[in-house]
């Protein structure tokens, strides 16, 4: 195999990483959305959560937030509230991907730990 051969074949192989990383990346991301819209937005179930809903998962979920050091609920609205009308939403979450849902240590505290006690109805103990 020639050398230009053997560079190419390195540099598609190293492509079909990044790209399988990225997918895998994005397909977390979007887990993690679905599980929040699921488990957040509960009071109303009106695909919008308030602050309130934030806060209110936050006290019941304190143990499961405490370790993972998930960001005030001030933060989340600021950070995922995309359009800024004070209800995140499904559209909120995936427009603001540069700030909601950022880091991949957040995406899996929930779907580790976050997303199977609430499915669960763990949360309050």
């Amino acid at each position: 195999m020639s050398k230009l051969a053997l560079f190419c074949a390195i540099v598609l192989a190293a492509v079909a990483v990044l790209v399988q990383a990225k997918s895998t990346a994005m397909e977390k991301r979007e887990e993690a959305i679905e599980c929040v819209m699921r488990y957040v937005d509960v009071d109303p179930r009106d695909g919008c959560i308030d602050s309130q809903e934030v806060s209110r998962a936050r006290i019941n979920c304190v143990s499961f937030l405490k370790r993972t050091g998930i960001p005030r609920v001030e933060t989340i609205m600021r950070d995922c509230d995309f359009d800024g009308n004070g209800c995140i939403s499904r559209e909120d979450m995936l427009n603001s991907n540069k700030t909601c849902l950022r880091k991949e240590e957040y995406l899996d505290a929930l779907l580790n730990n976050f997303c199977p006690s609430a499915r669960d109805d763990k949360c309050n103990e």
